[in-house]
C-alpha cells in the first residue's frame, strides 16, 4: 500500500508541475502498478539474504539510475552500464512510463510491463524460497553480527527440526559408525577453521585494496570496477557464511548423535506439527 500511494504522490505530482503525458490516466496507473514491482526485489534480496541482501538493494539501485537511462540515454552510456541495461527492472519501468508520455507503439508497453512483472515473480519466488533455505545461514550471520553490539537484532524464522536427512538416515542405520565419522570429521574442521576464516578474510580485503588501487592509478573502466569489487565482495561473503554453515551443520550433527530413537522421532514430529521456531537472532517476518 505504501509503495502504491508513493507511485500515486509521484505522478500526480508531476502532472501538477505541468509535465505533458499521452494519457495521463495510464501514466498514474503505470506509477502506482510499478511501485510494488520495485518493492518486489527490494523484498526478495531483504527476505533471502538479510543485512546482505539490503545492502545488495542499495547497490541494485545505485547500478539502475544510470544503467537503465535514468540518467542519460542507455547509448551515451559506457559498454558496462549498456550491458547491464536489459538486465534491470528501472528499465522496463522507465519504458513504460516513457510510453505513456510520448505514446503508445506497437504494444511495447505490455511487452515491457509483462517482463516486469516475470522479474518481480521471480524476486518474491527467491525471497519466499530463500528465507527457509536460507534462514540458518542468516541465523549465523545475525549470530556474529549480535557480537558487535551495534544492530539491534530481530527474530529469524527457522522451520523445521534442522537436521539434515542423510544424517538422520546414517544415525538409524548405524549410530556406533556415524558418531565414529562425524567425530573425525569435526576434528579436522576444528583444526582448520580458523585458518581458513581468517584466510578468506584476508585474501577479501586485498582483493578489494587491488582493485581500488587499480581503480586509483591506472584508466581502467570505473564501472567495470565497481563490478568486479561487487562480485569479488559477494565471493568472499559466500566463502566465509559457507564456512560457518559448515561450522553449524556439524554442530547440528552432533546434537542428532545424542539423541535417542524417541527423541529424534519427537523433535520430527514437533516440527511438522508445530508454527516455525524463533532463533535467538534474525530478522522480521514479513
Amino acid at each position: 500500500m505504501l509503495s502504491m500511494a508513493q507511485g500515486l504522490i509521484v505522478s500526480i505530482g508531476s502532472l501538477l508541475i505541468g509535465v505533458e503525458t499521452a494519457s495521463p490516466l495510464a501514466f498514474i496507473a503505470t506509477a502506482v502498478i510499478i511501485g510494488p514491482f520495485y518493492l518486489a526485489f527490494t523484498y526478495g534480496l531483504a527476505a533471502a539474504f538479510s543485512h546482505v541482501g539490503r545492502a545488495l538493494a542499495i547497490l541494485l539501485i545505485i547500478l539502475q539510475i544510470p544503467g537503465a537511462s535514468g540518467i542519460y540515454p542507455i547509448e551515451l552510456m559506457p559498454g558496462f552500464f549498456r550491458g547491464l541495461y536489459p538486465l534491470l527492472p528501472f528499465s522496463y519501468g522507465i519504458d513504460a512510463m516513457r510510453e505513456t508520455i510520448g505514446g503508445f507503439y506497437e504494444g511495447r508497453y505490455w511487452q515491457v510491463m509483462a517482463v516486469l512483472a516475470i522479474m518481480s515473480l521471480a524476486a518474491l519466488i527467491l525471497g519466499f524460497i530463500g528465507r527457509r533455505q536460507l534462514g540458518y545461514f542468516t541465523q549465523l550471520f545475525y549470530d556474529e553480527l549480535a557480537r558487535t553490539e551495534l544492530v539491534v537484532n530481530e527474530n529469524v524464522q527457522l522451520r523445521g527440526a534442522g537436521y539434515r536427512l542423510s544424517n538422520i538416515i546414517a544415525l538409524l542405520s548405524n549410530r556406533k559408525e556415524f558418531s565414529d565419522k562425524l567425530q573425525k570429521r569435526q576434528e579436522r574442521f576444528d583444526a582448520h577453521y580458523r585458518l581458513i576464516m581468517n584466510g578468506v578474510s584476508i585474501l577479501g580485503l586485498l582483493g578489494l585494496l587491488v582493485l581500488g588501487l587499480v581503480s586509483n592509478f591506472t584508466s581502467v573502466s570505473k564501472p567495470g570496477l565497481l563490478g568486479l569489487f561487487t562480485i569479488w565482495g559477494l565471493i568472499t561473503i559466500g566463502a566465509l557464511v559457507g564456512t560457518e554453515g559448515l561450522k553449524s551443520s556439524l554442530e547440528r550433527a552432533k546434537e542428532l548423535s545424542t539423541l535417542s530413537e524417541d527423541e529424534l522421532f519427537d523433535s520430527l514430529s514437533r516440527s511438522r506439527i508445530s508454527p516455525p521456531r524463533e532463533a535467538s537472532a534474525g530478522e522480521v517476518q514479513p
